[in-house]
């Protein structure tokens, strides 16, 4: 893991006397990100094909993502569809999805940095018609501006998510433990 960058000791000229916005920069803001948890929130808002094997979600409705590390297309730092960790640290990962049932299995998995890490939670319905899901939840190590999250949905026969307002295929990832 990267080791964190030396704390910054803020320097006091003589007569300085600290105002409000000091204590904001040098308290507030530094232990915000630790008391807000989650990091990242998205939801598919469209449905997404399926296909017969592994498959990268797609989300549309970025919901939460005070640190701005969601990227739908490819960048330098970053596969595409993929949340890049702003800290080193501990998240964890909760996934949901939801397809139309054939009588299919489906399991969901977490990417870090394109490396299949776990696979969560299986669903599979067992009868036809109505809509299954699968889904779980992982803590995975994260280290700050070089690894990323993405999520993946391995499905046996073709299939589409299914969009259901309350009930969308979803992401969140949450801050554990720097």
């Amino acid at each position: 893991m990267t080791t964190w960058p030396a704390a910054s000791i803020p320097v006091f000229p003589a007569g300085y006397k600290p105002v409000q916005s000091d204590f904001t920069a040098w308290i507030q803001n530094t232990l915000g990100f630790l008391t807000d948890g989650v990091v990242f929130r998205a939801r598919q808002t469209s449905s997404q094909a399926l296909s017969g094997a592994s498959n990268i979600m797609q989300y549309q409705a970025i919901d939460e993502d005070p640190y701005s590390g969601w990227s739908a297309t490819a960048t330098a730092d970053q596969a595409a569809h993929s949340w890049l960790a702003p800290y080193t640290g501990l998240y964890q990962v909760t996934v949901t999805t939801g397809y139309a049932a054939s009588a299919n299995w489906a399991e969901t998995g977490v990417l870090l940095t394109g490396v299949l890490t776990v696979a969560a939670q299986q669903g599979s319905p067992g009868i036809s018609g109505p809509t299954a899901g699968a889904g779980g939840m992982v803590t995975v190590p994260m280290t700050g501006g070089a690894d990323y999250v993405q999520v993946s949905m391995s499905i046996a026969t073709a299939e589409s998510t299914v969009i259901t307002a309350g009930s969308e295929p979803s992401v969140e990832i949450a801050l554990v433990s720097l």
